[in-house]
């Protein structure tokens, strides 16, 4: 094993002689990456798409070319008027230097207030989130960004009740008390990617990774909040295979006892994901995955560093320590992606954990079907048993922040949703629909969910049903950065097994807002 860990370094660092590739990363953000993926069907090329944030498809700017920037016209524009409704607030290039430099910087923001007319506590709901983002490249090889938000929100009271319960803000992680019954939480993220060629990239960080082709993961997905990590990824066999390992530095909620500092650190874990995607033709895509989460720290202290985290061969670890180690959890997985037609995408995931226990996902999607342009439709079928994710040591769980790393339900549910996304011009309309149900022990806790301690045998003794709706109008204002203001309403019902609503959210809301990221309220 020392061997192969050797050659394999020793092939990276030869690989990083080499020059001649550019290289962007695309934002990990499902509404906005649609075309650039239909884009990428109807070409000839074999892209591998489901390891995510991917290299952005160069073909794919659609939306922010022809549309939106009308030739002679454009550059008749005013300043104030580019900046508003086509490009970045600022925007350096120097394509023809020595080195060639692009550094853009913009605003980011979320002003948005709503009403929802379920919640007796008559609080306006509202979020007002700012912050910035910088990109840029240095030659073709080097890519850098940086952003920050600081927020403020009055939340629904079923977002307020799991800020609540666990902690932190769904994705943004661990928030303070503003007026009595608001948060105020921030989030920061940084990125350094360095693509010496065709075959190889490299990328460290601190931010979120995906893995698959659906809206939901079952491997590893981009709910929970960031977290330092470093990612190589390796493309060979005439562009067929594509090899992505990826190191991450995770920790819980809790802080380390006995501290002599005010604010004591948190509990440490990390975890090591790999994932081989092969490509025989590029209408089918078959991807292996393997990911591993270990214990940095105990009631003795920080736990001696196990050198296997580092190993970079798929499988490796789980041969090592099989699927019953107490020392390490260990998942494993597949990927399925086929393209019958330019427009029909079928997917797929299965895993399995260490205690044996699986998770299944089927889907569809349908990129501008039948040449209706800017029309995009999906649906989406997810099944996880209830352990699965769970471990009896709370810091080898497969969560991060208190949020599962994988779906956001974590185990223990069955889930349905269907999504539909239209845009002409610069008008659009977002529907989407979930039906969750979920499966919770006698003292009401979801099987598999309780951040304090788990149980394996704990049985489930009731159900519960989410059934979730949401639309939004509106209108995209800048496509540089998805600035877009839009109408929206939120419709979601809790209901147990007798068939009444326990809980129930009807929300309206207008907000004005530059969205880059996903962020799930959707459970």
């Amino acid at each position: 094993m020392q061997l192969i860990r050797h050659c394999f370094f020793g092939v990276l660092l030869l690989a990083s002689l080499g020059t001649n590739a550019q290289q962007n990363l695309q934002f990990l953000n499902h509404w906005g990456n649609q075309e650039s993926e239909a884009e990428i069907v109807r070409s000839d090329s074999t892209v591998h798409t489901s390891a995510r944030p991917m290299l952005e498809w160069k073909a794919a700017p659609r939306v922010k070319s022809k549309e939106f920037y009308a030739g002679s016209e454009y550059g008749s524009y005013s300043w104030f008027r580019r900046k508003l409704w086509h490009e970045h607030l600022v925007d350096i290039q120097r394509p023809d230097a020595e080195m060639p430099f692009h550094f853009t910087i913009d605003p980011l923001f979320r002003f948005e207030g709503g009403n929802d007319s379920e919640d007796t506590s008559d609080v306006f709901l509202r979020k007002n989130t700012r912050g910035f983002l910088v990109r840029g490249s240095i030659g073709q090889q080097v890519t850098f960004e940086s952003s920050f938000y600081e927020n403020q929100s009055f939340l629904p009271t079923y977002q307020r009740e799991f800020a609540n319960r666990t902690g932190v803000i769904p994705g943004s992680g661990r928030h303070k008390v503003f007026q009595e019954t608001g948060f105020d939480y921030s989030m920061s993220s940084g990125l350094i990617s360095y693509t010496p060629n065709t075959h190889f990239n490299f990328r460290f960080g601190h931010g979120k990774n995906f893995i698959g082709d659906g809206y939901r993961s079952l491997l590893l997905s981009d709910n929970a909040f960031n977290y330092p990590f470093f990612r190589s990824g390796i493309t060979f066999g005439k562009g067929k295979f594509q090899y992505t390992s990826i190191w991450a530095w995770l920790q819980s909620v809790n802080r380390v006892p006995r501290s002599s500092t005010p604010e004591a650190s948190f509990q440490r874990k990390a975890g090591s994901f790999h994932y081989l995607n092969w490509m025989p033709h590029r209408r089918l895509a078959i991807g292996l995955f393997e990911g591993v989460m270990w214990q940095r720290w105990d009631s003795t202290g920080t736990t001696d560093f196990d050198a296997n985290f580092v190993n970079p061969v798929i499988g490796a670890n789980t041969l090592v320590h099989g699927l019953d180690d107490p020392q390490v959890n260990a998942i494993i997985g597949l990927n399925l992606k086929v393209l019958p037609l330019n427009w029909l995408q079928v997917y797929g995931q299965w895993m399995m954990d260490e205690s044996s226990e699986t998770g299944y996902q089927g889907g569809l999607r349908l990129l501008e079907p039948v040449g209706v342009e800017g029309l995009f439709l999906q649906a989406e079928w997810n099944s996880v048993a209830g352990q699965a994710y769970d471990n009896a040591l709370p810091l080898q769980r497969f969560d991060h922040y208190n949020q599962p790393l994988a779906h956001p339900q974590g185990g223990g549910f069955r889930e349905v949703l269907v999504k539909a996304n239209y845009r002409y011009k610069r008008m659009f309309t977002r529907v989407q629909y979930t039906n969750v149900r979920q499966e919770f022990d006698a003292d009401g806790v979801q099987v598999g969910q309780n951040p304090v301690v788990a149980d394996f045998t704990i049985l489930p003794a009731t159900t519960r049903t989410i059934r979730y709706t949401s639309v939004e109008i509106g209108y995209l204002v800048n496509p540089a950065t998805n600035m877009h203001l839009a109408l929206g309403m939120v419709n979601r019902d809790l209901e147990s097994g007798s068939g009444t609503s326990d809980q129930s959210t009807r929300m309206v809301y207008l907000t004005w807002s530059t969205a880059l990221r996903n962020i799930y309220y959707d459970f």
